[in-house]
């Protein structure tokens, strides 16, 4: 019985023995399990677009372009918007936009008088255009009337001072001529908003003026005045007779059809008459001569010469 005892210990020990393996060292554990990579969201990418509106910027720029001190004016709303074109909501008459959505701000300013004006822009102000107010039009305003006095002045070669203004009036031009076609020249047929300004200088003379919405856009009329009486027509001299030559051959009349209006001495800043076109060379000479302002029909033509009539020329942007 012992024996059995003895035998079956013996038999157990043997079995743990065997069912133990060989010893594995810690790092070799290790290294067999499987390398667990954190998971890691790559950050989205965005276009970095500006959420607050730059005002100062803004007014700033509103004020260089009305051509004011920044300090006459008060930022009352900025708005962002998504203007339907590249016009910023401001198209002008006779140009073509991208169809093409574009981010922007809609400014609204007041300046020192309570008019009301909106400076639409791209969302960088790269791109910015001044939009009127529908209620109370800045034509009227200080601003834009001296605006015309200084362009008027600088066409007739005067001191702005000497220009008086005598009315303004908002109208609504049949073309792109703003109500003033000239020979041989072809208008957009659009409607064009826009303004006539009368001035009168110190000798009592008139000056018609038509503007669009912008001073920018400036055209200086010349009025259609019935013929005067054969007793008050300017006295005629050679330069005046070549004058009205030259226009009857250029516009194909004979010349009992040209009336002559007005007269005057001037002295014409180059050889082209101050009739300058791109291409042309122009001596810079004080050149003596007469504007003769002649009519056919309804239409007025500024024919300029020198003294003796030999050169004659219609400036295409008088």
């Amino acid at each position: 019985m012992k024996l059995l005892m003895v035998l079956l210990i013996v038999s157990l020990l043997l079995t743990a023995c065997a069912g133990a393996g060989k010893a594995v060292p810690a790092e070799d554990l290790t290294a067999t399990l499987p390398a667990v990579t954190p998971q890691v969201e790559a950050p989205e990418l965005t276009v970095p677009v500006r959420e607050i509106a730059p005002d100062a910027e803004a007014v700033q720029l509103a004020a260089d372009q009305l051509g004011i001190p920044a300090t006459d004016l008060t930022l009352v709303e900025a708005e962002a918007v998504d203007w339907p074109d590249a016009s910023l909501g401001c198209p002008q008459p006779g140009m073509t936009y991208a169809t093409v959505v574009t981010p922007g701000w809609r400014f609204t300013f007041t300046d020192k008088e309570g008019i009301t004006v909106t400076l639409h822009t791209d969302r960088d102000l790269q791109s910015a255009a001044l939009c009127e107010s529908q209620g109370k039009q800045r034509a009227t305003s200080t601003t834009a009337a001296d605006q015309v006095r200084d362009l008027l002045a600088s066409q007739l070669r005067v001191a702005p001072e000497t220009l008086t203004l005598i009315s303004v009036n908002e109208m609504e031009w049949a073309d792109a001529s703003l109500g003033c076609p000239k020979p041989d020249m072809m208008y957009a047929q659009v409607i064009t908003p826009g303004y006539q300004y009368i001035f009168a200088d110190q000798s009592g003379r008139k000056y018609d003026v038509h503007t669009g919405k912008s001073p920018a856009s400036f055209v200086l009329c010349e009025p259609k005045l019935p013929a005067p009486p054969s007793s008050q027509l300017p006295p005629t001299n050679a330069a005046t007779q070549r004058a009205i030559e030259w226009l009857a051959e250029r516009e194909g009349v004979t010349k009992d059809q040209i009336l002559v209006t007005l007269v005057e001495a001037v002295d014409w800043p180059d050889s082209c008459l101050g009739c300058k076109e791109p291409g042309i060379y122009c001596l810079t000479v004080i050149v003596p001569g007469y504007r003769v302002t002649l009519r056919i029909g309804e239409t007025s033509y500024e024919v300029r010469t020198d003294r003796g009539g030999v050169n004659c020329a219609i400036c295409k942007n008088p």
